[in-house]
């Protein structure tokens, strides 16, 4: 303890005392926001991050895959649409399957701040293939990738027809096997 300053009296002392005061309050303050960031990043989910990183450009790394690079154009609940470089090729891939990302921007985007679009997943993606009946290739999680054509989509399956055989029945995959689909 500070023996009282002959010049300023007690005044310095208190003053002193009100300075190591608010020290440790502040300190203790820091510390109580620390834990709370904490505490609130534990709920971010990866896909709140990719919602933020829509526009920016990344590099993911899916299973069967190996690394897709491109803008981030949209995101799912399930999945994340990715147009490379030259906007010739389009990936719509199972977030399921994601097993790294690069270059996703700092922030979350909280699911109540999602566009409508947003909350359209895999299965909708899927579904609006078919429908165009757009030329593209099936990327399944053991790497296999089948140039095909869907046809339908039902609840966990795939229905599609290969395109090196477009006289052959349909074959279905598991949505479980599919890490992506890509187009053009």
């Amino acid at each position: 303890m500070q023996r009282p300053d002959p010049d300023g009296g007690l005044g310095g002392l208190f003053e002193d005392l009100e300075q190591q005061a608010e020290a440790l309050e502040l300190a203790e303050r820091a510390a109580e926001v620390a834990d709370r960031a904490r505490a609130e990043y534990r709920d971010v989910r990866l896909v709140e991050r990719l919602q933020a990183s829509v526009g920016r450009s990344v590099r993911l790394e899916v299973t069967g895959c190996g690394t897709v690079a491109g803008e981030l154009d949209r995101v799912g609940p399930d999945c994340v649409f990715v147009v490379e470089a030259g906007g010739i090729r389009h990936w719509v891939l199972a977030l399921a399957h994601v097993v790294a990302v690069a270059g996703a921007a700092a922030d979350a985007m909280a699911t109540d701040a999602w566009p409508v679009t947003a909350r359209l997943g895999w299965g909708a993606a899927l579904r609006r293939l078919a429908e165009d009946q757009v030329a593209c290739v099936l990327v399944r999680t053991d790497g296999r990738a089948i140039p095909t054509r869907l046809l339908r989509v039902g609840a966990d399956f795939v229905e599609h027809r290969p395109e090196a055989d477009p006289g052959a029945d349909p074959a279905l995959t598991p949505l479980a096997a599919l890490a992506a689909v890509r187009t053009g």
